[in-house]
């Protein structure tokens, strides 16, 4: 259980599952607000996963994920998204993630949970040739990305290398090994993630 402290002596109590939750969806898609919120949205397709990630942080969070139209001004196309906010608890962690602003890894990261570890893949992986593992790291800086890999090994006996387009890939054989440690935390609505 973590206990994070905001102003008024006011308390918010984060259980260790959703301290996991967080750190997958901080390596993934969710960003951190200055004053502290952590804002999780996914695309329309993505309803199902949102809820679901929210079900599990209700508890720390403002109201139900809502729906978002955004229209693309280059293209007159409408694209839609469901969005909810932690509540505001998490100044320290946008300290830690966000130094200057651009998200790092930090290095006080010491390991990766498989649930931590199913949350970023849901995120930001996708399977190659339905084998290899690919995920997608691109707006990371090189100490992060290092940050990253040494994790994938020490979290999960991993190896992984750097594309030059800055995303990581995982071999077959070691893709294979770490879907079988987070398969359990997989959602349903991403099981087309899972070979």
């Amino acid at each position: 259980m973590l206990i994070l402290r905001a102003r008024k002596n006011l308390e918010l109590h984060v259980s260790k599952e959703q301290v996991d939750i967080l750190i997958g969806c901080i390596l993934g898609d969710a960003y951190i607000e200055r004053r502290g919120k952590i804002q999780i949205e996914h695309s329309g397709a993505q309803k199902d996963y949102t809820a679901w990630k929210y079900e599990k942080l209700q508890s720390i969070s403002y109201g139900s994920p809502k729906k978002v139209i955004r229209t693309d001004n280059r293209n007159g196309k409408e694209y839609s998204s469901y969005r909810f906010w932690t509540r505001q608890f998490f100044r320290s962690w946008r300290d830690r993630f966000y130094p200057d602003g651009k998200k790092i890894i930090p290095s006080d990261l010491q390991d990766l949970s498989p649930v931590t570890m199913a949350i970023w893949y849901m995120d930001d992986g996708s399977l190659a040739d339905n084998k290899r593992i690919v995920l997608s790291t691109d707006s990371f800086d090189e100490k992060s990305h290092e940050r990253l890999l040494k994790l994938l090994k020490s979290s999960f006996g991993v190896r992984s290398s750097l594309k030059g387009s800055g995303k990581i890939l995982i071999g077959t054989r070691d893709a294979q090994k770490l879907i079988a440690r987070i398969k359990p935390y997989i959602h349903k609505s991403m099981a087309y993630k899972i070979p």
